[in-house]
């Protein structure tokens, strides 16, 4: 799908984190249990849609949607679409300030939609920011030199998602650089503090993305050509993780180590106001559930 908007690019897998957040906010646990196997949807358009999945990148046997998410596993992504549906996905996306056609139909979990780094930006910031979106604002306010006012602008606010899900979104980001495809943050780059944050990674290698997440600052890198033509010969160059993870990290290092930004890396993102209602130790969980998959889908949150 092509946009028509200036300096809009095809997401790939930054936009996993949406489908989750709508799951998570109908009730399923961060810790629910899927078979990871290949899951065929019907019902939208005239082909039935299976997506692929790298083989050296799949993570075989039944896996948490933490995991999934962190590993950004495709078929546990496409189940979860599959159980949520299209429709209240893209009406997040939407929502979140994303201003590009995102249709309703499932490949949106993937990333197949367009978006500008501002928007996707901005999007994520609602996870940092206790589900609030704020329209994203480089000028505010001009002045003349006499003091009188020319121009201000009084940024667009609004809530976009219950603290609680925003909160759990985070946490399970974290995990994309703690235990998953954000691995190089820890191990190659050396940064300790708390950063959550997704990779993506295009058809072809044309687009790598990372948007990063720290409790004061967030974030986004892609990398590419302006044509989609060229792109990366291999998928292991061309990946979010190899070619914009980078970038960020690097960035992320001068950021920290100049101190007259404000920027301190040794805290963490604030709790919600209220007390967690979702399970964030899945060997907890597990223990609760005696081994079992059931999962609270009507959660108050």
């Amino acid at each position: 799908m092509r946009s028509s908007k200036k300096g809009a690019r095809q997401v790939g897998s930054t936009a996993k984190p949406f489908t989750y957040a709508v799951a998570i906010e109908n009730g399923y646990s961060p810790c629910m249990q899927v078979d990871n196997v290949p899951v065929t949807i019907t019902g939208y358009g005239d082909k039935d849609w299976t997506p692929g999945s790298s083989l050296e990148e799949t993570v075989p046997g039944r896996i948490t949607l933490r995991t999934a998410l962190a590993r950004s596993q495709n078929w546990v992504t496409a189940f979860i679409m599959n159980e949520v549906k299209p429709e209240p996905v893209a009406n997040l996306i939407k929502n979140m300030g994303v201003h590009t056609d995102v249709p309703p139909y499932p490949s949106i979990c993937l990333g197949a939609f367009d978006a500008t780094v501002m928007d996707m930006t901005a999007a994520y910031s609602a996870f940092a920011n206790h589900g609030v979106w704020t329209e994203p604002t480089y000028l505010l306010r001009i002045e003349d030199k006499n003091g009188n006012l020319i121009y201000s602008k009084t940024p667009k606010v609004k809530q976009v998602m219950n603290e609680q899900v925003a909160y759990v979104m985070v946490d399970m980001m974290k995990s994309v650089i703690d235990a998953g495809t954000g691995w190089r943050m820890r191990g190659t780059y050396k940064l300790t503090n708390p950063i959550a944050g997704k990779t993506g990674t295009t058809n072809e290698n044309s687009d790598g993305w990372f948007i990063g997440m720290t409790p004061n600052l967030v974030t986004g890198v892609w990398t590419g050509c302006e044509k989609r033509d060229f792109h990366f010969r291999t998928t292991h160059s061309g990946q979010g993780a190899n070619s914009a993870l980078p970038v960020f990290a690097l960035y992320m290092q001068k950021v920290y180590a100049d101190s007259s930004l404000g920027i301190k890396p040794n805290i963490d993102f604030e709790l919600p106001k209220q007390p967690l209602t979702t399970a964030l130790n899945c060997d907890a969980y597990s223990d609760e559930q005696k081994g079992t998959n059931e999962v609270e889908k009507k959660l108050s949150f």
